[in-house]
């Protein structure tokens, strides 16, 4: 019996690589590597929380402190005139996580062909999207994800600056993203309208 116990014991031992999500990160994670991971590329991302501070790492990188790379963000844009400045913290075939802050919004605009998980680590955070019956608004440790092609306007809710941090799967490619009308992103607006709107506006800036 022990001999059995031993053998299955480190039989579990060698099951496949999966990725690790803490509960600091949501769970959407998952969804998003899932198909690469079927693939075979073998990836592990999480955040986690070490006492007061809380770490992001990807397997075989070192670890990045999240609080020391918030407050860096958050003194740059305190002092300067942009409303925006960021970190790539990894890229993988399959997904980038960035971190950003944020003052301001973002106007109406789609990725054509990228998911968006955005989670809230500083501040609260807003979306507009079509067919929704109000504003969604995120406070910290709050998450929300986009599909592709989904129009949105976002940014920092309330007076002080945000910091988010966000996955894009698969990772965002040259002229990804396409700006639209104000409308377009207001919610209740029908679905096939936004739609049509993407696929118009791309063609006329290609024209142009």
């Amino acid at each position: 019996r022990s001999r059995r116990r031993r053998r299955r014991r480190s039989h579990a031992r060698r099951g496949p690589v999966a990725v690790s999500v803490s509960q600091s990160v949501s769970p959407s994670v998952t969804m998003l590597l899932g198909p690469a991971i079927a693939c075979g590329v073998a990836a592990v991302a999480a955040a986690t929380a070490v006492g007061a501070r809380r770490s992001f790492g990807v397997d075989g990188m070192a670890r990045v402190d999240l609080d020391a790379v918030a407050d860096e963000l958050v003194k740059e844009l305190e002092h300067s005139e942009r409303n925006y400045t960021g970190r790539v913290l990894a890229k993988l075939p399959s997904a980038t996580w960035d971190i950003m802050a944020f003052k301001g919004e973002i106007e109406c605009h789609v990725h054509e062909y990228s998911a968006l998980e955005v989670t809230v680590e500083r501040g609260q955070w807003f979306f507009d999207i079509p067919f929704a019956q109000h504003r969604i608004i995120l406070s910290t440790g709050d998450s929300h994800v986009l599909n592709a092609n989904m129009p949105h306007r976002e940014g920092m809710y309330g007076s002080d600056i945000v910091v988010v941090t966000g996955i894009f799967s698969p990772p965002l490619r040259a002229n990804d993203t396409v700006s639209l009308p104000s409308s377009y992103c207001d919610p209740a607006t029908r679905t096939s309208r936004a739609t049509t709107a993407v696929r118009h506006f791309r063609f006329y800036d290609q024209k142009e």
